[in-house]
């Protein structure tokens, strides 16, 4: 083998290995500065956790209904983005208690919306107050899971055609409830993150 052909294998190796290294340590660097899986999961825990504590913080000090409407959504949502960031596992403690606090807020909202619609019915001498769109009768599927979700705690009035839930009494209600479970879930996952990795 010649001496030209030598040295044309032995550049040839040398520049295969520059470009090899070059390109690790251009992927190195690319991924130093993007957070890990971790890193994302603990950040979205934290919005979570800020979310719904001034989400029961503005439901326990009385807030206006639109209000609380917005921050009850911007609370889901960042509880989405946990469940899309974290490891399953990592819930396990809190994940009960954090769906039961999001599902209450959610039933509150609920029951705002039928507040809201009678309210607005009452202002309209026109329309039926007893209408299945304005009150939540004893016989609607949404009674009955606001009834179960409050263990019955809910108040109930007889009257204009049968037993219906008091709104503005049982918003603060389930609001309450679910604010004791996020409550419990957020001493939870804290003591989970405090733990060392």
């Amino acid at each position: 083998m010649s001496k030209a052909v030598i040295l044309t294998h032995h550049n040839m190796n040398k520049i295969l290995l520059t470009t090899l290294c070059l390109g690790l340590l251009s992927c190195s660097g690319k991924h130093s500065n993007q957070p890990s899986i971790s890193d994302i999961c603990k950040a979205q825990l934290m919005k979570f956790i800020e979310e719904g504590t001034k989400t029961n913080t503005m439901s326990q000090q009385g807030t206006a209904y639109k209000d609380l409407r917005q921050q009850v959504a911007n609370t889901t949502a960042a509880y989405e983005l946990v469940r899309v960031s974290c490891a399953a596992n990592l819930l396990n403690d809190s994940r009960q208690e954090f769906d039961s606090a999001i599902k209450g807020w959610g039933l509150a909202i609920k029951l705002i919306d039928y507040w809201e619609k009678y309210t607005g019915a009452i202002e309209n001498t026109d329309a039926p107050l007893n209408s299945d769109r304005y009150i939540l009768f004893s016989t609607s599927a949404e009674y009955k899971e606001m009834m179960k979700y409050a263990d019955d705690r809910l108040v109930t009035t007889t009257d204009i055609g049968g037993t219906y839930l008091q709104h503005v009494k049982g918003i603060p209600i389930l609001t309450s409830i679910a604010g004791e479970h996020f409550i419990a879930g957020r001493a939870k996952i804290l003591q989970t993150l405090q733990q060392p990795q």
